[in-house]
């Protein structure tokens, strides 16, 4: 079983679950099955990272976005709308370069 962690989770979690770019290794001997499931908020409810996760030790790194307004950026930006809703560099030295990897800063 994989699951892929999206946008969604990845601000909530305040950058700890990161998301992945979906890829696959096309098998020819075996099939393969793969589901989708897609949910998301009302598009009107702002998401930003949970409470419980915000302190002095690690900032809020994303700014709160509606739902709506996140898909539009996503749309129109795609790789870099998490970069787009960005606050501030993780105090932990890595920033995402591409919504994808991280890189050490210094």
């Amino acid at each position: 079983l994989v699951i892929h962690v999206g946008d969604l989770l990845h601000i909530l979690s305040n950058g700890f679950y990161t998301n992945v770019r979906h890829r696959a290794v096309v098998n020819r001997t075996q099939h393969r099955l793969s589901l989708a499931y897609l949910c998301g908020p009302p598009s009107n409810v702002k998401v930003s990272p949970l409470p419980k996760l915000v302190d002095q030790f690690h900032p809020p790194l994303y700014r709160p976005i509606t739902w709506s307004e996140y898909l539009g950026t996503k749309a129109k930006h795609f790789d870099k709308a998490l970069t787009s809703v960005r606050l501030c560099a993780p105090r932990n030295g890595f920033i995402d370069t591409n919504d994808q990897n991280s890189v050490k800063v210094g």
